[in-house]
C-alpha cells in the first residue's frame, strides 16, 4: 500500500525540474500541433501531456501558497509589500511604466519604418500613458499625509489624471476608426491570441477588484492609479477582440464582425469618457471644498492675533489717558 502511494505521489508530484521539462515539452507539442499537420496520434499525445502538466501544476498550488506565506512572514521586503498598500502601488507603477516605455518605443520604431498612421496613433496613446504614470511617480513621495495640503495635492493629481484619460480617449477613438473603417487592428498567432486572452481577462478582473478594494483607503491617488489600470485592461480587451476576430472569426460575416467591433469600441470609449468626466468633476468639487477649509483655518488662526492686538491697543490708550489725567492734575496743583 505504501509503494502504491509512493507511485501515485511520484506521478502527480514529480520533481520540480521534471515538471518544468514536461511543461516545456507539452507546450512545444501543443504549438506544433496547431502550427502544422501532425498525425492524430501525436495530437492526442500533445493533449494528454498538456492535461497532465496542468494537473500537476494545479496540485502544486497549495504548496506554492504555503511557501509564499512562509517567505512573506520571514522576508522584510515581503512584509513591507503586504502591510503597505502605498509600496504595492509604487512597485506596480514602476513595472507598468517599464512595459509601457518598451511598448511605446516598439510602436515608435514601427511608425518610423512603416510610416503608418496606425502605429503613430499607438505611439501617441502609449506616450500619453507613460506621461501620466511618470507624473504620478514624480509626486509619489509628497502624498500619503493626513494634512489637508497633502489631500489637496492628491485631488489635483486625480483631476489631472481624469483630463489625461479624456485625451487618451480621443486617441482611442482614432484607433477604433482605424480598426473599423481602415481594416487595421491586432493580429497574432493562435497561441499568442490565447495567451493574450488569459492576460486580458486576468488584468481586467484584477483592475475591477483593486478599484473596489482600494476605495476603503480613501486615497484619490490610489484611485487614480487603479483607474488607469482599468483603462489599460479595457484597451487590451478591444485589442483582444480584434485579434480573436482575425484569428478565429473567418466563419463570421463581415457585417457581424463590423457590428461587434463598432459596439465594443463605442462602449469602451464612452465608458472611459464618462470615467474621466467623473474624475474631473469630483476632483474640482473636493479641491474647492479643501481650499475653503484651508482659508477658514487661516482666518481662525489670524483672528485671535487681531483680537489680542485690539486689546493691547485699548489697554495702551487707557494707560495713556490715565497718565495724561495725572499730569493735568499735577499741573493744576
Amino acid at each position: 500500500m505504501q509503494k502504491f502511494r509512493r507511485i501515485i505521489h511520484g506521478i502527480f508530484f514529480p520533481h520540480l525540474a521534471v515538471l518544468i521539462c514536461i511543461v516545456c515539452i507539452s507546450a512545444n507539442l501543443l504549438i506544433y500541433s496547431f502550427a502544422s499537420a501532425m498525425p492524430i496520434a501525436l495530437h492526442y499525445v500533445a493533449y494528454i501531456m498538456t492535461v497532465y502538466s496542468l494537473v500537476c501544476m494545479c496540485l502544486r498550488i497549495p504548496m506554492l501558497v504555503r511557501d509564499i506565506r512562509i517567505f512573506s512572514a520571514t522576508n522584510k521586503f515581503a512584509q513591507l509589500l503586504v502591510s503597505s498598500p502605498v509600496h504595492r502601488v509604487k512597485i506596480m507603477l514602476y513595472l507598468s511604466l517599464f512595459f509601457n516605455i518598451c511598448y511605446a518605443a516598439v510602436q515608435f520604431a514601427l511608425a518610423v519604418t512603416s510610416k503608418s498612421n496606425w502605429y503613430v496613433t499607438l505611439t501617441i496613446y502609449y506616450s500619453l500613458l507613460v506621461a501620466l504614470r511618470v507624473m504620478l511617480l514624480l509626486f509619489m513621495n509628497q502624498i500619503g499625509g493626513e494634512d489637508k495640503q497633502s489631500k489637496l495635492l492628491e485631488w489635483r493629481l486625480y483631476g489631472v489624471s481624469g483630463i489625461m484619460l479624456a485625451l487618451m480617449n480621443i486617441v482611442l477613438n482614432v484607433m477604433v476608426f482605424f480598426i473599423v473603417w481602415k481594416n487595421k487592428g491586432f493580429s497574432h498567432y493562435y497561441v499568442v491570441t490565447i495567451a493574450l486572452g488569459a492576460y486580458t481577462f486576468t488584468a481586467l478582473t484584477l483592475a475591477i477588484v483593486n478599484i473596489i478594494r482600494y476605495r476603503r483607503f480613501n486615497s484619490p491617488y490610489m484611485s487614480a492609479c487603479k483607474a488607469i489600470s482599468l483603462v489599460c485592461a479595457l484597451v487590451s480587451l478591444l485589442s483582444l477582440e480584434t485579434a480573436m476576430l482575425a484569428s478565429f472569426g473567418s466563419d463570421m460575416s463581415e457585417h457581424a464582425r463590423y457590428l461587434l467591433t463598432v459596439v465594443t469600441g463605442m462602449v469602451i470609449c464612452w465608458f472611459i469618457f464618462g470615467m474621466s468626466m467623473y474624475m474631473s468633476v469630483r476632483a474640482i468639487k473636493n479641491i474647492h471644498q479643501l481650499q475653503e477649509e484651508i482659508r477658514a483655518e487661516k482666518k481662525r488662526k489670524t483672528a485671535p492675533k487681531s483680537k489680542k492686538t485690539a486689546k493691547t491697543r485699548t489697554k495702551s490708550t487707557a494707560k495713556s489717558a490715565t497718565k495724561n489725567k495725572g499730569k493735568k492734575s499735577n499741573q493744576k496743583r
